[in-house]
């Protein structure tokens, strides 16, 4: 985290939001690596690991901008949305829906960063329907505005 707060300070780097993606990308896998390990005396079966990967693999590609729903992830990977979740409970200890709002929170944070970037341009990249939509998600999951949020980077 503390890797990940300096270098959002060097906004100027020619491949910024490159590197604050690719920064975020390896924060979400340690944290699945953390919760991989200290579960590691459960044996997981192949093909619910299997499910797994493919459904971090999909967040990782970048569904999550377009797709916050379980149903998405579920139907892509020819399962149900109840079984995803017991899934990513038995290999993460985390529900399916946890793995998603995590991505999306994590490119909320390198959005709203950008100043030079409007809430509407923001909500468009992560396909909400609107800027309320846009500000209710984040005070739901930041516990602020997109505002307070963005003042606090001060």
């Amino acid at each position: 985290m503390r890797l990940l707060k300096e270098r959002c300070e060097h906004s100027g780097h020619l491949f910024y939001n490159e590197m604050i993606t690719s920064l975020l990308k390896v924060h979400i896998l340690d944290l699945y690596h953390i919760h991989a390990k200290a579960n590691k005396d459960f044996n997981v079966s192949s093909r619910p690991a299997q499910l797994m990967r493919k459904f971090i693999q999909m967040l990782m590609e970048g569904a999550y901008r377009t797709w916050r729903d379980l149903e998405y992830y579920s139907s892509t990977l020819c399962i149900t949305s109840h079984y995803l979740s017991e899934v990513s409970i038995m290999v993460s200890k985390r529900p399916a829906s946890y793995w998603i709002d995590l991505f999306v929170t994590n490119e909320l944070s390198r959005l709203l960063i950008q100043k030079d970037l409007t809430l509407t341009e923001i909500a468009l990249r992560l396909n909400f329907s609107s800027t309320s939509y846009l500000s209710r998600y984040v005070r739901k999951h930041f516990g602020m505005t997109p505002s307070e949020f963005r003042k606090t980077l001060k």
